[in-house]
Order: structure tokens, then C-alpha cells, then sequence
């Protein structure tokens, strides 16, 4: 490790806390309703609460049951992968990042944690390091996870030399392949699965197995109108960099080296001058540690928040 330095609807299921006749009950999962979405949420685990931001489809089957012996994971939709919200161009056109990070926000304070730790994989970053940056007095922590760091043409150049140097041919055959097929598979998809499709075809880019087969993920993920919020709104390199700067929660970078997606250079520079971040970079892996190589993944996590958020 590298120190560089709304409104809850009715819940689905429903726990005693502990086995305790007087204890009060918990909800298991449930509907955050704020300005027409419907964000389904669902938490797991015991331990200090951690948002998983994105997702409560694709992100529970992400990480493993050992993770939550130790923490109570908190999994919530963002407003892109909620098919059904779609409340016209004129009101898209008003939302940002900031907008993703308010829903998390709406959360916490209708399940009364104090503060949270946020959890952002890939584009789901830029939602958690809003949040921290609006509200850092309930964030105990942050965690990002192959994020993106900024505008995606800002690290094009990176991306194609991480790729040049260390993908295989088995990789680059593989992708190829893949690719050819692309436009056959969308387009017998229902549009909603576009981005689930184009994940799928692309493993050789998310996996450091090429062949890593992500359909059990993948399965009943589906995206809106909203996603395209997202990638139009990214920060611009000096923009990511003087929001780093403002954050004051510990906060834990972990990349994979065979991230051939989010190209770890471009991490590097980005942290250049930045303290406050611990930076692992896993030399086996890629876009998805938590799911691929819990093993490796896992003790980094457990291990840095015991550190950070001491109990």
C-alpha cells in the first residue's frame, strides 16, 4: 500500500435485529421515491454501514460473504440503471452527478445512519466522490474501485499504452472477436440491455481472465435514459484533482494493473500532488477485483477500514 498521503416506501423483507424480543426490526431491502425514480435499495451483513453505489442488481452478487461478516453493505440503485425512469429530455437535461449523490444522501437519512462509508466502482466513483465532496460530515470513508478519474478522452492515451504493453495476444484475438459480434448482439437486445451487452462483449477490457464469462452478473441489469447523465458529466482532469483536494475522508484507491477500461496512469498523474489517498495497485488484476480475486481483494479492504474506522 502506497500512502500518496425522498421518501422510503414500504420494505420487501423484513429481520429481527440480534434475536432480541425488544429489539427493533430492520429493514432488508426496500424503495427510496425521489422526484419519480423508484431506487431500489437492499443491505446485507452486520458491521459499520458501507453504500455500495449503482446497483442493487449487478453489485450484491459482486462482492463476497465474507465481506459481509464485517461490514452491513447497503447496495442502491442509481438513477441509470432504473429503466422505467424517464422524465424527459427538459428534466435529464438539469441533473448531474451531484444529482446521483443527493439519492445516496436521501438514503442514509431514511435508514438513520449517522455517517457511511461510499463505495464506487468504475463510473459509480464519480457518484461516491461527489458525495464525499457535498457531504463530508457523513462520510466516515471512501472507497473507489477501478474508477473513472475523469473524462474519459482525457486518458485515451493511457489507455491505449496500458493496453500496447501489457495486453496479451490471447487478450487482443479475444476482443476482437468479441467486437466483430458486438452489433449482432445489441441489436437483438431490447435497448435497455445495451449497456449490459457491450460490458459482456468487452470482458477481455474488464477481467484479467479474457474470458471471464460476467453473464450471472449481468443477468436482469438493465439501463435508462439516465445513464447517459453520467458519462456526459464527467470532471475534467484539473476538476477531478481540486476535488480530491477538498475532500477530508480517509479515502482508499484501489486499481487493478490489467485494467485495460480505467488505465491506472492515469491515477498515477491524477494523484501527483495529492495527499490523503491510499493507493493499492494489485498486479494480477483488472476492472473487477471484488468479484474476481476476492482473496486478494478482501484483507486490503477489511484490513484498511479497521485501520480508518477503528470500533
Amino acid at each position: 500500500m502506497v500512502r500518496g498521503s425522498g421518501v422510503l416506501a414500504v420494505a420487501l423483507l423484513v429481520r429481527s435485529c440480534a434475536g432480541d424480543e425488544g429489539a427493533p426490526e430492520v429493514a432488508d431491502s426496500g424503495v427510496l421515491s425521489i422526484d419519480g425514480a423508484e431506487l431500489s435499495w437492499i443491505r446485507e451483513g452486520e458491521g459499520p454501514p458501507v453504500y455500495v453505489l449503482g446497483s442493487s442488481i449487478y453489485y450484491p452478487k459482486a462482492y463476497s460473504s465474507e465481506l459481509r461478516e464485517h461490514f452491513e453493505l447497503v447496495f442502491l440503485d442509481g438513477r441509470h440503471f432504473v429503466p422505467e425512469y424517464d422524465p424527459g429530455e427538459d428534466v435529464l437535461a438539469r441533473l448531474d452527478i451531484s444529482t446521483f449523490a443527493d439519492d445516496v444522501e436521501a438514503l442514509r437519512r431514511e435508514l438513520g445512519h449517522d455517517v457511511i462509508t461510499v463505495v464506487g466502482h468504475s463510473i459509480h466513483g464519480q457518484i461516491a466522490l461527489s458525495y464525499a465532496d457535498r457531504y463530508p460530515e457523513s462520510t466516515e470513508a471512501l472507497v473507489l474501485i477501478g474508477a473513472v478519474p475523469f473524462r474519459f478522452s482525457e486518458f485515451a492515451e493511457e489507455a491505449d499504452q496500458v493496453w500496447e504493453e501489457l495486453a496479451s495476444q490471447e487478450r487482443r484475438d479475444l476482443l476482437e472477436e468479441r467486437l466483430a459480434g458486438l452489433e449482432a448482439r445489441l441489436a437483438a437486445a431490447p435497448t435497455s440491455r445495451a449497456f449490459a451487452e457491450s460490458y459482456d462483449q468487452r470482458a477481455p477490457l474488464y477481467w484479467a481472465d479474457p474470458a471471464y464469462d460476467a453473464s450471472y452478473l449481468l443477468e436482469g441489469l438493465e439501463d435508462g435514459p439516465a445513464f447517459a447523465v453520467l458519462t456526459s458529466n464527467l470532471p475534467t482532469a484539473e476538476g477531478a484533482r481540486a476535488r480530491l483536494e477538498r475532500i477530508s475522508a480517509p479515502t482508499l484507491l484501489v486499481l487493478g494493473k490489467l485494467d485495460f477500461a480505467i488505465p491506472y496512469l492515469a491515477w498515477e498523474r491524477l494523484l501527483q500532488g495529492v495527499s490523503g489517498v491510499d493507493y493499492v495497485l494489485l498486479e494480477e488484476d483488472s476492472h473487477n477485483p471484488q468479484t474476481e480475486s476476492p482473496d486478494r481483494f478482501d484483507p486490503v479492504l477489511i484490513e484498511w477500514m479497521a485501520e480508518h474506522l477503528p470500533r
